[in-house]
């Protein structure tokens, strides 16, 4: 993702679950994510574990409460954007490469800037069109009153080489409840493909 990079530029604390498997590369549960559990609340495995790592990192280590992001790709992107909505209270931005949702749009997704990623028309994977999904995202998240900014990269079901480079740049210029940097426009230093949605 090349988040490695701009940790060495802007020190955060880098978090990447990953779902259990055995010794024959087989997930023990059905599902490997809970994104699409039309469960949201406590009874949300996913839910329930991301507020466990924010607990279990808060007190381990010195972070910021009011700075929690949430990014990833393809299943981690249909992830971080499902999160960012059911937990909008604490994610203060959120960039998914190559996501969407899948349940019907909630009632309450709070205001969550976002940068969508993925990869244009041909950006298909395990018989999911995310072109079509990063686009009823984008629709879904305008309409909710989100910031979002638009990435088309292009190059289908991939993360782009500079992906990491301005999913940190735009995640770390957010806070929780402050105004977006980048209401006003994106300035220098984005790719040419990416658009603030107006």
């Amino acid at each position: 993702s090349g988040l490695l990079a701009e940790q060495n530029k802007t020190p955060f604390v880098l978090v990447a679950p990953r779902s259990e498997r055995d010794k024959d590369g087989k997930a023990p549960l059905k599902s490997d994510w809970y994104y699409g559990s039309p469960l949201f609340g406590a009874d949300n495995p996913d839910l329930v574990l991301f507020d466990d790592l924010l607990k279990c990192l808060g007190a381990q280590y010195k972070t910021d409460s009011q700075r929690v992001y949430v990014t990833g790709m393809s299943g981690r992107g249909l992830m971080s954007t499902f999160v960012a909505v059911h937990r909008s209270k604490v994610v203060a931005a959120a960039t998914p490469f190559s996501g969407g949702y899948l349940q019907s749009w909630p009632k309450d997704s709070g205001k969550v800037p976002f940068v969508v990623s993925w990869g244009g028309p041909n950006d298909t994977a395990f018989q999911q069109n995310f072109d079509n999904m990063a686009k009823g995202l984008i629709a879904s998240l305008k309409t909710d009153g989100h910031l979002v900014v638009s990435c088309d990269h292009g190059k289908e079901h991939k993360w782009p080489a500079e992906g990491g480079a301005y999913a940190a740049k735009f995640l770390l210029a957010h806070t929780l409840d402050k105004p977006s940097p980048f209401a006003g426009g994106l300035g220098d230093g984005w790719p040419a493909y990416c658009k603030l949605v107006q």
